[in-house]
């Protein structure tokens, strides 16, 4: 897994504000009459970069030779967001690419993972089958010039944000003249299909050749490499791999105004709402990475909940931990307290005044016997987790009219006579009789709920999936967790595979896949989450 590790209590350091690109100079690459259609970034170029951000990154595993400079060095300090794929990343992760990946025989087969050259070249084919790009030759045209790292990043541009691209290249001059025959190809022109700036190894790409000269020019002035807040984000998700993403503090509602800018329908007051939900927000980055045959996205972020003021509770891992060992699915979570009012004043931001919250809870109030949030608050006790037990039987599931056949339960720690009060209400108001979908059954500070007694039986007298590997393998049997996924794909007679019946080929490529699991975990002020799919 990560180079992270299990919380330990440490202090998260702030962000500081985002430093804005100010306005340069410069003209459109190209005068040309303005195209009908607004094809904002569709540079001929922005089919390349796709052929980088769409699939491509996965086969970097055919040289192993590594490292070199990163998109980041080519954008300015001030960026507010960032995602890159690296298509030459280290000599580790090109190996547990290509071991992870050739488990898939569908992938195996219809890709060529030892020739990224070639796959690229049939990419671009497919783009060409669709009537895009025609006459455009990949080997004379692209080949020559185009590089090993692309990014998507967001800029401000003369108080605006503006989206931008940033690519690799080998051979400017080579790069200039492709592009210019992309341009042409792909059906852009002028101002409509975006400009380019060549500096050194990188082409950056943009709206304008003004906005793209930009951000050639605040990268001189510092880069978002050796942004402090870039530096301290990125470093929480531990070791690279082939894809990184960073969100700077100010990012979300400047993302509102992109997509209202871009014709995006938005709700009124949006960007209001937006800067509201996240004022505790400080940054997050994340980063995708193949590690001991799993795909695995780890992420940390500070203030990025929705609920301003609320940090997640460490305490859901123990409740997960102690399920019965043959358990093929669950979701635990800690919720902190005063989480249910937290979410009604969200819902009344969200809203922006146009739904009355007070009334609707009211209305819910009355219609269940509930006092809200407070009962609710109750219901999910100090943890809980939903799960599935071991023996369930996916054709059962499909057919059966009783709830009773199937093994799923909540178990919840916290007060199991205040719960249970709650439990009689919602039976009241439902009709439900005690012995139905709601039934109940406690062991010191636990309850656990649910229609199949035998299961409330087997949740109550716990086990050790916490000691299993596979839970192991997705989890990293972090127990300071506040909140933990586990689907173990091989459970209950490869319950996965089956649903695939009288499918061969779809079976051999779902057999590969073992479990998949989420853990999240508070370190200080820091949230962290991996979520890791690994294979047999």
């Amino acid at each position: 897994m990560s180079s992270n590790l299990p919380p330990n209590g440490g202090d998260a350091g702030a962000n500081g504000d985002p430093e804005y690109l100010e306005q340069g100079s410069g003209e459109p690459i190209v005068e040309q009459k303005r195209s009908s259609s607004r094809k904002p970034l569709l540079i001929g170029a922005a089919a390349v970069v796709g052929l980088g951000l769409v699939g491509t990154g996965v086969f970097a595993a055919t040289q192993l030779a590594g490292g070199g400079a990163q998109p980041s060095e080519a954008l300015p300090s001030s960026t507010l967001a960032y995602a890159s794929i690296d298509l030459d990343p280290s000599a580790g992760q090109k190996v547990e690419a290509i071991r992870t990946l050739r488990k898939f025989p569908g992938l195996k087969k219809e890709l060529d993972l030892n020739s990224q050259d070639d796959l690229r070249k049939r990419l671009f084919e497919e783009i060409q089958k669709d009537d895009e790009c025609k006459g455009v030759d990949y080997a004379q045209d692209i080949e020559p010039w185009l590089g090993e790292r692309a990014a998507a990043a967001m800029v401000e541009s003369s108080g605006k944000p503006t989206g931008v691209g940033v690519l690799a290249i080998t051979d400017a001059d080579a790069a200039e003249a492709g592009v210019a025959k992309l341009q042409k190809a792909c059906g852009g022109s002028g101002d409509t299909s975006g400009a380019f700036v060549i500096d050194g190894d990188w082409m950056v790409m943009a709206e304008t050749k003004k906005i793209a000269q930009q951000v050639v020019d605040g990268a001189a002035d510092g880069t978002l490499a050796d942004d402090e807040s870039f530096q301290k984000w990125t470093g929480e998700v531990g070791d690279p791999g082939i894809v990184t993403m960073y969100a700077a503090k100010g990012a979300m509602p400047a993302l509102v105004r992109l997509s209202e800018a871009a014709g995006d329908q938005m709700p009124p007051g949006a960007e209001d709402q937006m800067s509201e939900l996240t004022k505790d927000f400080r940054g997050a980055a994340a980063t995708v990475r193949f590690d001991a045959g799993a795909l695995e996205l780890e992420a940390a972020s500070e203030g990025g909940t929705g609920f301003p003021g609320l940090k997640l509770t460490n305490g859901a891992g123990p409740l997960v931990g102690d399920l019965p060992d043959d358990t093929v699915g669950a979701f635990g979570v800690a919720l902190p307290d005063g989480w249910g009012e937290a979410m009604l004043q969200q819902m009344s931001t969200i809203a922006g005044g146009q739904v009355d919250t007070e009334q609707m809870v009211s209305q819910v109030e009355a219609q269940t016997g509930l006092s809200l949030p407070e009962d609710v608050e109750t219901l999910t006790g100090d943890a809980l987790v939903l799960s599935v037990g071991g023996d369930i039987d996916p054709e059962t599931l499909a057919n059966t009219q009783d709830p009773a056949d199937i093994p799923i339960g909540v178990k919840v720690q916290g007060n199991p006579g205040e719960i249970e009060q709650v439990l009689e209400k919602i039976r009241t108001a439902s009709g439900a009789p005690a012995d139905g979908p709601l039934s109940s059954q406690t062991k010191g500070d636990l309850i656990a709920v649910g229609p199949n007694q035998q299961y409330l039986d087997d949740l109550l007298a716990g086990g050790d999936l916490a000691g299993s590997e596979v839970y192991q393998d997705v989890t990293g049997g972090q127990e300071d967790a506040a909140a933990v996924l586990f689907v173990n794909f091989n459970g209950a007679g490869d319950w996965l595979a089956s649903l695939a019946e009288g499918q061969p080929e779809v079976q051999e490529n779902l057999k590969p896949l073992a479990a998949a699991g989420m853990t999240a975990w508070m370190d200080g002020d820091v949230s962290h989450s991996t979520l890791r799919v690994t294979t047999d």
